[in-house]
């Protein structure tokens, strides 16, 4: 997996010391037990009726990364499915997929960066155990209906089975993934899905390439909430940037832009993609052309307001995007029917 940014590395690290303690006090017989308690944890969710092949696979997927980044497995297996694998009627993943990648790759690259390693015994459990999860993923993902929730779920699991050193299943899922962007851009009609899920996957290679995320939306909506004025040049990127890896991660996400405006000017995905694409620009320092996507983002939304660059505040912890102005609406009766 290339090299990303750190996310919160200290505290990371000492959660991974803590993880790491547990795992010396083990010896092989109790490794082995593991083993086994590790390999129904993958059946329990496999095997549990009343999900969806999106669910489970979202979960084999999260199971997977679990053994990838933590040193005890058991542990692993707890921090997804707890003691035993029972999920909320009805519950399903987040579609958004962002926010959730960016994640997990940030925590494993804070957890293996913590210089604390298992023993040679559990990092071959550990493999084995994320070997068969994502195996079991990927059978869930062949068979869930949506295009592009597939188009999502197959690009996680390239990254993990690139982590795990799986490099001709990585290329499979690759090809595949590659395969569709291709399918989707040559659609006679566009869809908005498929396109918000392409342009997904392009932004996240991007990010793996020049690891700055743009801003997380629930930071916005605070500061919009208390009054403050959400200012996204304060957002600067402090890692190292070379031409090449931002021209690289630029031409990806480029891809991903063209993609969305495909879609119609009032389209959420294409006026969102043309708004990150401002964002993006700025916190690498490149004023002029998130100047240009932010003239492109008026000309889509019909007026010129950069608050537009921010949600503003709406009724009941809502987010309105794509307003002028909001009319202050007294929420002390919200929830109350």
């Amino acid at each position: 997996m290339p090299a990303l940014a750190k996310s919160n590395g200290r505290s990371k690290a000492l959660v991974a010391t803590a993880f790491a303690v547990s795992v010396l006090s083990l010896n092989k017989v109790v490794a082995a037990d593991s083993e086994v308690q590790a390999i129904s944890a993958t059946q329990q969710i496999v095997k549990y009726k009343d999900d969806i092949p999106f669910t489970k696979a979202y979960q084999l997927l999260s199971l997977a990364n679990s053994y990838l980044v933590n040193n005890d497995s058991r542990f692993a297996e707890r921090c997804v499915i707890g003691d035993s694998y029972k999920p909320m009627k009805g519950w399903t993943p987040s579609d958004s997929g962002r926010s959730n990648v960016i994640a997990w790759l940030s925590n494993g690259i804070a957890l293996r960066q913590s210089g604390i390693e298992a023993s040679k015994h559990q990092q071959s459990i550990n493999q084995t155990l994320a070997d068969d999860t994502l195996i079991q993923a990927i059978k869930q993902i062949e068979i869930i209906p949506e295009p592009a929730r597939r188009l999502k779920l197959y690009f996680i699991a390239s990254m993990l089975f690139k982590e795990a050193g799986d490099s001709t299943r990585y290329e499979q899922c690759k090809k595949i993934i590659d395969e569709n962007i291709v399918a989707c851009h040559d659609r006679p009609r566009a869809d908005e899905d498929q396109i918000r899920a392409a342009v997904f996957v392009l932004n996240s290679r991007a990010y793996s390439i020049l690891p700055f995320a743009v801003g997380d939306l629930q930071e916005r909506v605070v500061h919009a909430r208390i009054g403050q004025k959400y200012d996204p040049v304060h957002e600067d990127f402090n890692g190292p940037v070379t031409q090449q890896s931002f021209k690289s991660a630029e031409k990806l996400r480029l891809k991903g832009l063209a993609m969305a405006d495909l879609l119609s000017a009032g389209s959420d995905v294409r006026r969102r993609a043309h708004r990150d694409m401002v964002i993006w620009y700025r916190g690498l320092g490149k004023a002029e052309l998130a100047e240009k996507e932010k003239q492109t983002l008026f000309e889509l939304v019909g007026f010129k307001d950069d608050g537009l660059l921010y949600p503003r505040s709406g009724t009941c912890g809502s987010e309105i995007w794509w307003q002028p102005k909001i009319v202050n609406i007294v929420e002390a009766f919200c929830g109350m029917g």
